[in-house]
């Protein structure tokens, strides 16, 4: 009666519940209490009617003062919320089956979310967290922001990285971890899109979100793309050079000659398309109308990042993405991940940045605007480039909307000409594929684009 199994024995057990877990995917009996009521035999002896049971263990374990014993009970927390989160309660409207375990769940994440916690928890706490807020399932407001709270404390700034308590790789790894799920749920399409991008950008100017996810960009490039083109002799003349605070940005999340190039190329992407987002937020919430939804975005809960910064944030992050997008069609990079890129430039350059009324944009004066020119020629190129891309039809597409959208832009006086230059690219492939015919219509095409002057 007074037998307490070791912590051998519990971690023994969590791994044949996780391995069951694993079985039971996809199968309706156990995984949907509507279901499993109408199976044969009725629900007694289904994994969903021990739902609340499953989610103690996970949750004594992962308040375990062993660190195996806490890694499993997250680990298997996490599991439970990627197989039921999205499963509704037959009993109660509007509620899944995990609404009655929530409190024991926001405490495992409010235990495994500080900054000093262990690295390994922290990455599977952020993996709860991207289950719970991108299912199908409605999720209240006010849990939606105490997961993004939870998920901004996680981050660490320049001085408490001083202190060293973790390694470089862990520390970078769990950095990421947290900066990733916040831009994924910033950027993801889920039923709870509105009220999860609401709170996230919320929070954006207070926790320098935008600086961050700039840094990894800038990282990656750094360690993954220049240092490619670095010259035989060593010498460091290829390298991105950067002022003293985007250093000691770079320094406090990114510890400089750390090698996780990979876990950074596949989050790079993602970092831009956020920034770029929350960049355009930011933007709309001075004016009326949103390139983003504006029912979906709180513009007061936006208005932090004045249009003066956001347009030093696009004239960083543009050059950077597009170093990124340059490196992946040398080498045959993910049409995924060009279509993102190329998302992530259009969203950039909002329209705002380049209104006559606007401060800093436009035309300009002096070096700025031939900065922005300059930046405007190198994105036309890039697209011409997407259009006639034969890896994907949607890098294509992609290409066409990034052309279209210059084409567009409120930016600079010689609109005629920016015109002419779109339509001469866009009908570029066409001509490759149908000469002579298509000759006599890009001309046809120029005279009238001329004429017009539009």
């Amino acid at each position: 009666g007074g037998y307490t199994p070791r912590w051998q024995t519990k971690h023994l057990a969590m791994e044949c519940l996780q391995q069951l877990l694993t079985l039971l995917q996809g199968v309706p009996e156990h995984t949907d209490l509507a279901a499993a009521r109408a199976s044969p035999g009725g629900e007694k002896d289904k994994a969903v009617a021990h739902l609340g049971s499953m989610v103690a263990m996970a949750f004594n374990c992962s308040t375990s003062p062993v660190v195996p014993l806490k890694v499993m009970g997250v680990t298997l927390l996490e599991q439970i919320v990627k197989l039921y989160a999205s499963t509704l309660d037959p009993d109660f409207e509007d509620a899944t089956l995990l609404t009655q375990s929530q409190a024991q769940i926001m405490s495992v994440l409010r235990s495994a979310l500080p900054s000093d916690a262990s690295p390994i928890v922290t990455v599977g706490a952020c993996n709860i967290c991207w289950e719970l807020l991108s299912s199908k399932a409605p999720v209240e407001g006010d849990v939606i922001a105490r997961v993004v709270q939870l998920l901004t404390r996680a981050l660490v700034t320049p001085e408490a990285r001083r202190s060293g308590a973790a390694s470089d790789i862990a520390f970078a790894t769990v950095q990421v971890t947290v900066l990733s799920t916040l831009a994924r749920l910033l950027v993801s399409e889920s039923r709870n899109r509105a009220e999860t991008r609401a709170a996230i950008l919320a929070l954006a100017e207070e926790h320098q979100l935008v600086a961050l996810w700039t840094a990894g960009v800038r990282q990656h490039v750094r360690t993954a793309i220049l240092t490619e083109a670095l010259p035989e002799d060593g010498s460091d003349s290829g390298s991105l050079p950067l002022s003293e605070a985007e250093e000691t940005l770079s320094a406090g999340v990114f510890s400089a000659g750390m090698h996780f190039e990979t876990l950074l190329q596949s989050c790079a992407p993602l970092f831009a398309r956020a920034a770029a987002q929350a960049i355009a937020a930011a933007l709309d919430s001075h004016e009326e109308g949103s390139v983003l939804n504006e029912e979906e975005v709180d513009s007061e809960k936006c208005a932090g990042m004045s249009p003066k910064a956001a347009t030093a944030a696009v004239r960083e992050l543009v050059p950077l993405t597009l170093t990124v997008m340059r490196h992946n069609i040398d080498s045959g990079g993910d049409a995924t991940v060009l279509v993102a890129l190329c998302g992530a430039l259009r969203t950039a350059l909002h329209w705002r940045l380049f209104d006559a009324g606007e401060e800093g944009a436009g035309d300009g004066a002096g070096q700025e605007g031939e900065g922005w020119l300059r930046d405007l020629g190198a994105v036309r190129d890039l697209a011409g480039v997407l259009v006639c891309s034969p890896a994907h039809l949607s890098v294509s597409d992609a290409g066409v909307d990034l052309a279209v959208h210059l084409a567009l832009l409120p930016c600079t006086s010689d609109g005629g000409s920016r015109v002419r230059e779109v339509v001469t690219l866009l009908l570029a492939p066409v001509a490759s594929l149908f000469l002579p015919a298509s000759g006599a219509l890009l001309l046809d095409v120029r005279t009238e684009v001329r004429e017009a002057d539009t």
